[in-house]
């Protein structure tokens, strides 16, 4: 697709994340686009970010960060997954569109905005 051509050669991922662990969270780092074929990706970053055993995660967005339909249904299964192993999940870093997408479709009503404490991310 026209999308996948630009990102090749603009170098840009479709739908990168790695997880860090601070004292306070474990934090994932999101960028590119978020899409059915980040799936796989994301469900083992969450389930590292799990397994770090930290009170909470943050999903921090880049600024390059976008999520579609499908992206939208494996952020919602990752927050429900985080809420049934007792971890607190919230968001960090959504551009204006993101907030209003999240908004928009309910994400917002399961996770919140929250800062990151410290320096903030690059």
């Amino acid at each position: 697709t026209r999308t996948q051509e630009r990102r090749k050669l603009l170098g840009e991922p479709s739908g990168a994340a790695v997880v860090e662990s601070t004292p306070a969270a474990a934090v994932i780092r999101v960028s590119g686009s978020i899409t059915a074929s980040s799936e796989a990706r994301l469900h083992a970053v969450f389930q590292d970010a799990l397994n770090l055993n930290r009170p909470c995660i943050v999903l921090h967005f880049s600024e390059n960060a976008s999520v579609n339909g499908a992206g939208i249904a494996v952020l919602t299964q990752l927050f429900l997954e985080g809420r049934r192993r007792g971890c607190e999940v919230s968001v960090n870093g959504l551009s204006e569109n993101l907030r209003k997408m999240f908004e928009l479709v309910g994400l917002l009503k399961m996770v919140p905005v929250v800062d990151l404490p410290g320096p903030t991310p690059g």
